[in-house]
């Protein structure tokens, strides 16, 4: 997906390197693939977690695309719910979405593996300073902050 064209980036280390653009629109699945038949749901979240398939919306976050299910994300980031439920939004603008508040790639994966599959394990290894400035932006439910708080008072 996307095209051939790619611009500079930043990535962790502050290093430049290519970014490919985002991806136009949502590919196609095929009827008879497996996927047509698992709800999108946690019990199946680390499956669905950044599939292109039956994706809402594609952000990019510092240099990279994650793929979006509604069902999964809206529930947690009130952010995400208000973006989501723009109607009048094309479906060309739902890829051009940049949050650029959110310069931290690996740190909204962690977040988006947590809203996908509830499991806090998702969120080890990141630094907790960084999850809750995301969080803030993203308007996380008070779930995710009793979580962070609950690993910055174990730590």
């Amino acid at each position: 997906y996307g095209s051939s064209r790619a611009r500079r980036c930043e990535d962790l280390a502050g290093r430049m390197t290519q970014c490919p653009d985002a991806p136009r629109s949502f590919p196609v699945l095929p009827q008879s693939h497996p996927l047509q038949s698992l709800p999108l749901t946690q019990e199946h979240g680390q499956t669905w977690f950044n599939c292109p398939y039956a994706a809402d919306c594609c952000v990019l976050v510092g240099g990279r695309h994650f793929f979006l299910h509604a069902p999964l994300v809206e529930p947690h980031s009130g952010y995400l719910k208000a973006f989501l439920a723009n109607s009048s939004m094309s479906q060309e603008a739902r890829f051009a979405q940049g949050l650029d508040a959110l310069p931290c790639p690996d740190v909204f994966a962690a977040i988006v593996d947590w809203m996908y599959t509830q499991r806090s394990e998702a969120l080890q290894g990141s630094p907790v300073f960084a999850l809750y400035r995301a969080a803030k932006y993203l308007d996380m439910a008070s779930a995710f902050f009793d979580l962070t708080h609950g690993m910055l008072v174990n730590d």
